[in-house]
């Protein structure tokens, strides 16, 4: 999926599917989106080509999910909890 932000610049979200959405709609996950700037997207061709390393891409998710806002957000019960969106190499 793509995010865009209020600047119109896209990214795109990292992971998901149709489990991971469903159980997030439920309440049974975090609703927790890894989005990754357009910059850092070599090409889309069949397959998402990114400018980091798998390696480089998980160390900076984990990271950035240890973030105290998101891991308040995470914390929260599912009936006030809002998507959170964890924008990465900002």
């Amino acid at each position: 999926d793509v995010d865009f932000d209020t600047d119109g610049k896209a990214s795109l979200i990292v992971g998901g599917g149709l489990v991971e959405e469903t159980l997030e709609s439920v309440g049974l996950k975090s609703d927790v989106d890894i989005l990754v700037p357009s910059g850092h997207i070599t090409a889309i061709r069949g397959k998402i080509i990114l400018s980091v390393s798998k390696d480089d891409l998980q160390l900076t998710m984990d990271k950035a999910l240890e973030n105290p806002e998101v891991r308040k957000a995470k914390a929260l019960p599912a009936d006030k909890r809002a998507a959170v969106k964890v924008r990465l190499y900002y």
